[in-house]
């Protein structure tokens, strides 16, 4: 089966996000059997309502609903014992503003690839502190 590239899914975790140019980039490449299943889902969601699916709101969900299931699953794993953190899906929800912008944003500046790849990681890292801090503030 192809996805929207064309190429074969590997359905492989993690797939090849070193490869990653953008955050956008990275999050369909981190995990492409998930990527897909919200490809399907979204698929047979617009296929039942005949509609279509705003992009915005769409990525906004997926991100939200990503966030607060490792969120769960980390409470979960703790047996209940500490506090419902919302780390991760401070976390997500700042990557999803940031593919967004990627997503709508016209602009495009000529970089090397590697420029790109460093700022990637380095938003990736960054944001994923800043969700911790935020998250400790609020404790």
């Amino acid at each position: 089966m192809s996805g929207l590239s064309g190429r074969p899914n590997t359905m492989l975790f993690p797939g090849r996000f070193w490869e990653a140019n953008t955050v956008a980039d990275f999050w369909s490449k981190w995990n492409p059997a998930v990527h897909h299943m919200y490809f399907l889902l979204l698929r047979w969601v617009r296929r039942r309502t005949g509609t279509r699916i705003a992009v915005l709101p769409t990525i906004l969900v997926i991100f939200l609903v990503t966030g607060l299931w490792h969120d769960g699953f980390i409470w979960l794993v703790n047996l209940g014992k500490r506090n419902f953190e919302y780390s991760c899906t401070i976390f997500f929800i700042m990557n999803a503003v940031v593919v967004i912008v990627e997503r709508f944003s016209k602009v495009s500046i000529p970089l090397p690839t590697v420029v790109k790849k460093l700022l990637t990681l380095g938003w990736l890292v960054g944001s994923l502190l800043l969700a911790l801090t935020i998250n400790n503030m609020f404790r």
